[in-house]
């Protein structure tokens, strides 16, 4: 699963090239991409991918040691990187819930007043 927005409910990604010319984007204004399986294989690489455009990456996974991991060997590679994680189990509903309770509180928290019910206007056809 691959959630990317930012406040504006615009969804955007600048070439490498790009991200390394302007000035870096506020917290606020970083687009916020959420990546679940986020420790190994295509996961861990949108991650690595996405920080190095810019993007808040939210790393979620079940072992908090690989999350851990995962964390070090991004910023090992891009110092700059904005990540945050949570620990889920995607087969738990209850786990699901949490997180997205945790999700949000964090966001709102952050300052980062998103929402997460309503999908950006770039996803709706």
């Amino acid at each position: 699963m691959l959630i990317t927005y930012n406040v504006d409910d615009k969804v955007a990604v600048n070439s490498a090239e790009e991200t390394s010319r302007s000035s870096p984007p506020s917290l606020e204004s970083r687009p916020v991409c959420v990546i679940t399986g986020a420790t190994s294989g295509l996961g861990a690489a949108a991650a690595h991918a996405l920080s190095r455009h810019g993007f808040l990456v939210v790393l979620v996974g079940r072992s908090s040691q690989l999350l851990e991991k995962t964390i070090l060997d991004i910023k090992s590679k891009n110092k700059n990187a904005h990540l945050k994680a949570f620990e889920v189990d995607l087969s738990s509903f209850c786990s699901i819930l949490l997180f997205k309770a945790s999700l949000q509180q964090w966001l709102s928290d952050s300052q980062m007043q998103r929402r997460l019910d309503t999908p950006p206007k770039a996803m709706i056809r």
